[in-house]
């Protein structure tokens, strides 16, 4: 079950969502021509679309790694794993994100959005 939620946002991803997450706005930088940068303007766009006592906290591990963390997260992960996942695929062909569920009911995402050089 877990699969089929985070596959079905993956896949509707493109025609409902792409659109704000991708866009450019005056809340960050003019160009996002990357998954890293689109990963960072998502707090402001889930502030936005599903504002509440919660937060989305975005920190980069290193120069092609990055953790999404959500305190507290309320619901099914797989919907913003499916979100985060989608992001990464409009800019490369595959992703590789790690979740951990926390103990204060928080998720924290860690998600390559680079390909390790060869």
């Amino acid at each position: 079950m877990r699969e089929a939620r985070r596959s079905a946002l993956s896949e509707s991803f493109a025609p409902h969502t792409a659109p704000t997450m991708l866009s450019s706005n005056r809340h960050g930088p003019q160009s996002r021509s990357d998954a890293r940068g689109a990963l960072h303007k998502s707090p402001f766009v889930y502030e936005k679309l599903a504002p509440g006592d919660w937060r989305v906290v975005v920190t980069d591990l290193d120069e092609r790694t990055l953790s999404m963390e959500f305190t507290p997260y309320y619901g099914r992960w797989e919907y913003a794993l499916g979100q985060i996942e989608g992001i990464v695929l409009h800019y490369r062909p595959t992703s590789i994100v790690r979740v951990s569920e926390l103990l204060d009911q928080s998720v924290r995402f860690e998600v390559e959005h680079r390909a390790r050089a060869t």
